[in-house]
C-alpha cells in the first residue's frame, strides 16, 4: 500500500483513540498496522500530509494539521485553511488505494476541486525525467526546456517523491543530482561507478535499504569521486527531512553564529556529517523551518553578506 494512505489510516485511528498524536506515535503505529519502517512514513507524517507545512513534495496532501511542536491531528477541513501552495491537494487517498477494511475511515471529500494539478498528479504515476520528442510541436518541446532549467525544483518535486516511492533511481536522476551539486565531477563519478562494477541504481538501491544516516553516506562514498559534499547532495535529495547539503557557505554562516552541536571543524567523516545535519535539523527546528529551506537561507546569508561585502569595498554602495 503507498505510504501516504498508510499515514492516512494510521492517523484516523489515532484520532479516534486520542484525539491529538506525535509524529513518533504515527511512526509506530503505520509500523504496528503494515510493518512498513520507510523513512517516507516520516516525511509524509512530518510534511508531505501537514497541511499547514510548507509544500516540499511536487505531490502533497492535506491529511493532518499540525498543532504544535511535534503534535499533530487530523486534518479538518470546516476550521483549518491550508497553505496556498496546497490548497488543492487530496484531504483523503482514493478508495481503490485502500483496503476494505479501511474503507469506513474516508468521508467522501477527498478534495475542493478535480481539476488541480496536485490531483492529478496525485491519481497517476510521477513522470520520468522528460525527453525530448521529436515529434513533439516547437511550443511543447520550448516548454519542456524552460520546465528542465529550474533543476533544483524539478529534484526536489520530483526526483525525490520518486525516491520515496521506489527506493532507488534512474541514472539519468542520479546524475541530475551530480550537475546540480558539481558539474565538473560527472565524469570521475561515471568513471568511479564503471570501477566498482555498480550503476546509480543499484547504488541508490543499497542506499534505500539502509535505515542508518551514518551507513548510507558510507555506502555513497565507497565509490570513487564521491567526495563527502557530492554525497550530502545525494542524500539530501532523497531524504530532504534527514540530511541537508554540506557546502562552505552553509557551514561558514553556521559557525559565525555558533549553532548548538554543530562540530567544531567542517566535517570531513561520514560520522561528522551526520552529526552536523543533526545539529542543522535541531536548529531549524527552533525557526520553524524545514531542513531545505534552512539550506537556503543560509545559502542566501552568505551570498548576499558577499555581495555587500563587494559592493561596499569597491565604494558603489
Amino acid at each position: 500500500m503507498k505510504i501516504h494512505v498508510e499515514v492516512y489510516i494510521a492517523s484516523r485511528l489515532l484520532s479516534q483513540e486520542q484525539g491529538t498524536f506525535t509524529l513518533g506515535e504515527l511512526v509506530e503505529r503505520v509500523h504496528d498496522l503494515f510493518d512498513d519502517m520507510s523513512q517516507g512514513v516520516q516525511t509524509y507524517g512530518s510534511s508531505g500530509a501537514v497541511a499547514n507545512a510548507p509544500k516540499n513534495l511536487y505531490v502533497v496532501y492535506n491529511y493532518l494539521w499540525r498543532i504544535g511542536h511535534g503534535l499533530y491531528r487530523c486534518f479538518d477541513p470546516s476550521r483549518d485553511t491550508p497553505l496556498p501552495a496546497r490548497a488543492h491537494a487530496r484531504r483523503e487517498p482514493l478508495p481503490e488505494d485502500v483496503l476494505a477494511q479501511y474503507h469506513h475511515l474516508l468521508t467522501g471529500t477527498a478534495h475542493s476541486t478535480t481539476s488541480s494539478p496536485e490531483i492529478v498528479a496525485a491519481v497517476r504515476p510521477t513522470p520520468q525525467l522528460p525527453k525530448a520528442d521529436q515529434h513533439a510541436p516547437d511550443d511543447v518541446e520550448w516548454k519542456r526546456l524552460a520546465a528542465l532549467y529550474d533543476l533544483e525544483r524539478y529534484l526536489f518535486e520530483v526526483v525525490s517523491p520518486r525516491f520515496q516511492r521506489d527506493r532507488t533511481l534512474s541514472a539519468r536522476d542520479f546524475f541530475a543530482i551530480i550537475i546540480w551539486k558539481s558539474n565538473r565531477t560527472k565524469t570521475r563519478i561515471a568513471q568511479g561507478l564503471r570501477a566498482a562494477g555498480a550503476t546509480p541504481e543499484e547504488l541508490l538501491r543499497q542506499v534505500g535499504l539502509e535505515e542508518e544516516g551514518l551507513r548510507q553516506v558510507r555506502i555513497l562514498k565507497r565509490i570513487k569521486g564521491i567526495g563527502l559534499s557530492i554525497a550530502s547532495a545525494i542524500l539530501t535529495v532523497c531524504y530532504p527531512d534527514k540530511f541537508t547539503v554540506l557546502d562552505y557557505r552553509a557551514w561558514e554562516t553556521l559557525q559565525a553564529i555558533s549553532v548548538p552541536g554543530l562540530p567544531a571543524r567542517k566535517p570531513s567523516t561520514p560520522a561528522r556529517y551526520v552529526d552536523y545535519c543533526d545539529a542543522c535539523a535541531l536548529f531549524a527546528d527552533g525557526l520553524g523551518l524545514s531542513l531545505r529551506d534552512l539550506d537556503r537561507a543560509l545559502w542566501a546569508r552568505s551570498w548576499e553578506e558577499d555581495l555587500s561585502s563587494l559592493v561596499d569595498r569597491e565604494g558603489l554602495s
